[in-house]
Formats: structure tokens, sequence, C-alpha cells
């Protein structure tokens, strides 16, 4: 009987360990880090902004087909760049969570194309914080989701005819 109490108290203390909060010290330095990496965007700081990604990185645009890997990333945004401005994003609501090395997190966005949700993942390295991957998308008021889905359905259509098969049968590599 003692032996299972004691096996069902570690289980419970080893489950709650596994979920403990992100300190705020911690929270505190990747709210910095997260604001400095959109700040770089909006100041057109390529290299502060790309060193800040890691070199496996993924960002997830907008549109169905845009997951680039860091260098078509880099790519993409480098004519953005050049202008002297590429993007202004300032999250007003940002929750993080995480354990250890790994940290999670979505905000919501004041942007040039309205309200916009970024969610991420950021890992520690030895040489500081790194974002692992991003995901930036539209918000879509619920009532105004049948007039989207009729408005889009058109270009969907050809994406999926394009698209469908080849994720479905390779779901693992697709990228």
């Amino acid at each position: 009987m003692n032996k299972l109490c004691l096996f069902f108290l570690l289980i419970g203390f080893f489950s709650v360990a596994g979920r403990a909060q992100v300190k705020d010290s911690t929270k505190a330095a990747l709210n910095n880090f997260i604001d400095a990496w959109h700040l770089a965007a909006a100041n057109a700081q390529f290299d502060s902004y790309f060193d800040k990604m890691h070199k496996e990185a993924t960002f997830i645009g907008t549109q169905a087909d845009e997951i680039w890997d860091k260098q078509a990333f880099m790519r993409y945004a480098a004519p953005h760049f050049r202008t002297g401005k590429a993007w202004h994003f300032e999250a007003f609501n940002r929750k993080i969570n995480g354990n250890q090395n790994t940290y999670w997190f979505h905000e919501l966005l004041k942007t040039a194309m309205g309200v916009c949700r970024g969610s991420g993942v950021i890992i520690k390295t030895e040489d500081g914080f790194l974002i692992k991957q991003y995901v930036l998308s539209y918000t879509i008021p619920n009532a105004l989701g049948k007039q989207v889905v009729l408005f889009k359905k058109e270009k969907d259509s050809i994406f999926l005819k394009e698209n469908f098969k080849k994720s479905v049968t390779n779901l693992e590599t697709n990228n």
C-alpha cells in the first residue's frame, strides 16, 4: 500500500513539475526578445531581425502556400527591408508558456492588415533565445466567416487541386 501511495505521489509530482509556469523574469526576457524582433522589422533592420531566428526556423504567412524556411523567408523579405520599412507588428496581448528551454506564445497584433494573430515557438540556446517557428494569421470575426469563405472559395479550390493529393500522400515531409 505504501509503495502504491509513493508511486502516485511521484506521478503527481512529475506531472505538475512538467507543467511548471514560466518564471516572471523569463517571461519579461521573452517579451523583450519578441518585441525587439518585431521592432527590427519595423525599422528595416534585416540582420537584427533574421539573427533572432534559428537557422532551421519556419515562418508561416497568411496564405496557404506561405511556408518558408529561414533562407526562403529571407529572400522573400529582403525587398521589403530594402525599402527602409518592412512591416510593423505591435503586440497588445501576448501569452507565453513553456518549460526548460522551449517556449510557445500567441499574441494579438496591431498591423497595417488590421488585427492579426501571431503564434510561435522559441528555443533557448547557448547564444540566447531564437525563434524556431512563427505563424501569422488574419483574425476574422465569426459573423463574417461565411462571406470570407465564399470570397476565397475559387482560390482555395485551385490551391487544393494543385496541392491536396501530394500533401495527403506525404504528410510527414510536406513543406
